[in-house]
């Protein structure tokens, strides 16, 4: 717990020193205040995020639940549930840069698999038969901090990725403290998808996509979701 004497800090000078201080324990995401409700942390955000290197750090083998459904009048309804599983095999040198070579297994099939897992595609090998739609290839900070964005464009849709706060979730069993992206998806100019990150030790711990106005055949408006949670 920090402790500062207010009382002994009442000149000019230590007023703004004080402000700087606040600031910058903000944007780490630090818990300064002990606001965090007395959640017990077992796994702490990392200083560093290598999305590719952390999936595998303790395991080679990772699997992710999957759910789908859709929020409609205010009601929550899952339709979908599955699992998803990758492998690392081991890294690759082709035309000068090392690639994780990584096999996958998805019931039912996914779109957008790697993206969804927070893994770049382009610093993967894959079965591109097995997985035609990868996902497109958006980065994460090297070191991260409350505030960090990118906004880019891949193929015809414009991505705005914003680090917005560090928070605690329970997955595999374990209360695990990510750094949480937003991913704003447009296409010419339009909304079309939200998606959230929760980055953690061992990568990705959860995602979150939501497609506003979207509904599976025989359904109509509500917002369709879907969310992939770390078991293991």
């Amino acid at each position: 717990m920090l402790r500062f004497d207010f009382k002994g800090a009442r000149t000019a000078g230590a007023l703004p020193l004080l402000s700087a201080l606040l600031t910058a324990l903000l944007l780490t995401g630090c818990d300064f205040l002990g606001l965090g409700g007395g959640t017990t942390v077992d796994v702490v955000k990392p200083v560093t995020i290598h999305p590719e290197a952390d999936l595998f750090a303790a395991n080679a083998a990772r699997s992710f639940s999957v759910t789908e459904g859709i929020v409609r009048d205010g009601r929550d309804t899952t339709f979908t549930e599955g699992l998803l599983q990758i492998t690392a095999l081991g890294d690759t040198m082709v035309g000068g840069k090392t690639l994780k070579r990584v096999t996958l297994a998805s019931s039912p099939a996914r779109n957008a698999a790697l993206t969804q897992l927070g893994l770049n595609p382009a610093r993967l090998l894959y079965d591109t038969a097995a997985l035609p739609d990868p996902g497109p290839g958006l980065r994460f900070p090297d070191s991260p901090y409350v505030s960090w964005s990118l906004d880019t464009t891949v193929g015809d849709l414009r991505h705005v990725r914003r680090l917005n706060k560090v928070e605690t979730i329970k997955a595999a069993g374990l209360n695990q403290q990510c750094w949480v992206f937003t991913d704003s998806v447009y296409w010419n100019a339009l909304p079309v998808a939200k998606e959230t990150y929760w980055m953690g030790a061992t990568g990705l711990v959860k995602h979150r996509r939501e497609w506003a106005g979207y509904a599976p055949a025989g359904m109509t408006g509500g917002t369709l979701w879907r969310e992939v949670k770390a078991s293991n």
